[in-house]
């Protein structure tokens, strides 16, 4: 018996609470299924074209979710992640909870409305994205 040789179109995926778990039922069934949908999902607010020379694009859709969508020569083959968050609309105190915290709170209002340049760092799903803090 022959092995059948995966496709890009046929490999979806979604991580769910720290699971990953392929969608094998799901198919975008041909490549250019997959490529028609890769170039329509990160357009929303004029993010700008998708090229050759700029292969991907990073970009936050309607509902707040953050699309990343590739194209060859930037990878092997069209793709894209969507990540969904979970948390709408948190305040800082909700996030923050350390002894002491009322002055990381305040020095981060300050640095924000400020319209400062900051970084955020933390390991993955420590809630560092921007979505999380009700800043946009």
């Amino acid at each position: 018996m022959e092995a059948k040789v995966p496709r890009a179109c046929d490999a979806i995926w979604i991580f769910f609470q720290g699971k990953s778990i392929r969608l094998e039922f799901l198919s975008f069934g041909t490549e250019s299924e997959l490529k028609r949908v890769c170039q329509n999902i990160y357009k929303y607010n004029n993010p700008g074209q998708l090229s050759d020379t700029n292969g991907y694009k990073i970009n936050e859709m309607k509902d707040g979710s953050r699309v990343v969508v590739l194209r060859p020569s930037m990878s092997e083959t069209w793709a894209f992640f969507v990540r969904k968050f979970d948390t709408k609309k948190a305040t800082l105190e909700q996030i923050v909870r350390f002894e002491g915290k009322e002055e990381a709170i305040e020095l981060l209002r300050f640095l924000v409305k400020g319209a400062r340049i900051i970084a955020l760092t933390g390991e993955q799903g420590c809630r560092k994205n921007n979505n999380a803090y009700g800043y946009n």
